[in-house]
């Protein structure tokens, strides 16, 4: 099965959103120019505000004074 990267970027609050954002852009830019994913990029972003996702950060071991912070896996 081939790797089809997920991108989960935590931000807290609407101050971090637009960071959060260009975190999840550079990240796809990355993983571009790696190679590791084509032309249109199959990778799912996910933008998690820490505010309101208080499970999947714990389940990610994040905490909002980490964020902006991405989590890549498949």
């Amino acid at each position: 099965m081939a790797w089809q990267p997920v991108a989960m970027v935590f931000y807290t609050g609407e101050g971090q959103f637009k960071q959060a954002e260009g975190l999840a852009n550079a990240v796809t830019r990355q993983l571009l120019l790696r190679g590791e994913i084509g032309e249109p990029p199959p990778l799912e972003t996910f933008l998690v505000d820490t505010e309101t996702c208080g499970d999947v950060m714990r389940a990610f071991r994040v905490s909002a004074a980490e964020t902006p912070i991405a989590a890549v896996g498949r």
